[in-house]
């Protein structure tokens, strides 16, 4: 943010790194990013670059990762790369960073849009998720009905399923959520056999980045 102010063009990755090492010393289990990671959905290559050297920094190491996912991968992240970093033999990761993207970061329409290729652009976080920075999560293509699957967390007998919802427009979400048309995948969908788990083991966990406000009528989800 403000990246070129003489005053302040350093305090958000001053801020940045300052959480980052608080969770190294801290040894936390993981990082969790509500969105809005950048302040435009196109950062410049000089702010890119610098937050990548920082999560780098921080992020890369032989720590061990505690906190396991036991659920399917597939459906949660990019499909490129469509598993969390501490599980990819390419990187050593001593802290995971998990992010959903916000107003100011969310990829653009032509990101949502095909290509006349069959491709499609990338957003910022798209790159960190590529370059096995951060793990991207609560992204859809869909417009018309949302289906939101857990990752599902466990460290020894602690589960935790941390559902994520990127930034949409408001008064499309507001419409979609009064519809019933956002719907949640529970625990037990995720695996083969009601055996395996009881949803009351699991504590829930949603991670959105809206309007709760009343500006609009019709702007702003409700409790």
């Amino acid at each position: 943010y403000l990246e070129n102010d003489e005053e302040r063009g350093t305090d958000s990755f001053a801020a940045f790194e300052e959480v980052l090492l608080a969770a190294k010393q801290k040894k936390v289990d993981f990082v969790l990013l509500a969105g809005d990671l950048f302040h435009e959905s196109k950062p410049s290559t000089s702010c890119l670059n610098k937050c990548m050297l920082i999560l780098r920094k921080y992020c890369m190491g032989n720590e061990p990762i505690h906190v396991q996912i036991v659920g399917d991968q597939a459906s949660c992240f990019p499909k490129d790369f469509c598993w969390s970093n501490f599980y990819d033999s390419n990187y050593n990761v001593g802290l995971a960073v998990y992010s959903i993207h916000g107003n100011h970061d969310k990829p653009s329409e032509h990101f949502i849009q095909p290509n006349q290729n069959g491709g499609s652009g990338a957003c910022s976080l798209n790159l960190l998720h590529t370059a096995g920075l951060v793990n991207y999560f609560g992204f859809t293509s869909e417009v018309d009905d949302v289906l939101i699957n857990p990752i599902l967390l466990q460290k020894g007998q602690t589960k935790l399923a941390l559902y994520g919802l990127g930034n949409m427009k408001d008064d499309r979400l507001t419409r979609m959520w009064a519809q019933g048309r956002v719907k949640f995948n529970h625990v037990s969908e995720n695996f083969d056999s009601e055996d395996e788990t009881s949803e009351s083991e699991w504590f829930n966990l949603f991670v959105l980045h809206q309007n709760r406000v009343k500006r609009v009528a019709k702007n702003y989800l409700k409790e």
